[in-house]
């Protein structure tokens, strides 16, 4: 990664963390990150090997809050992260808890990565990872 991007990644998150604490309304959790996508009917390829493979697996692009899915959405454990919880996680930026998933359970998140191939290729190379999030009940 470029030196310019380092920089911009910590300034930014040191910024991010500052006004959460300002707000005295926040957590920081460490948690299990996946990620998800919607799939298209045109796909050349699927993770399950079909788009109603792939639909089953990933929702049908409307939210638990009964939103359309876009990208900014975040599904969690509603006990853990309710819904509305502003989320920031790094490498994907802020967020809004509005979703759950089957295997989403205490401290994991699925972030949404958009519509078709690309996305599925953001989702895939997400992979699952630990991140440390910060979440504020304040919009």
């Amino acid at each position: 990664m470029e030196r310019w991007m380092i920089v911009f990644v910590l300034v930014f998150t040191a910024v991010v963390f500052f006004v959460v604490q300002a707000t005295n309304n926040y957590q920081v959790l460490t948690v299990l990150a996946t990620a998800y996508y919607a799939p298209l009917p045109d796909q050349s390829w699927y993770v399950t090997g079909s788009y109603e493979g792939d639909i089953s697996l990933n929702g049908t692009g409307i939210t638990r809050s009964g939103k359309v899915v876009e990208r900014g959405h975040i599904a969690a454990d509603w006990t853990v992260l309710p819904q509305g919880t502003v989320v920031y996680v790094p490498g994907y930026g802020k967020g809004v808890v509005e979703d759950i998933g089957s295997a989403i359970k205490g401290k994991r998140i699925d972030v949404f990565m958009g519509y078709g191939e690309e996305a599925l290729r953001e989702a895939m190379e997400w992979g699952r990872r630990k991140v440390r999030i910060v979440a504020s009940r304040q919009r």
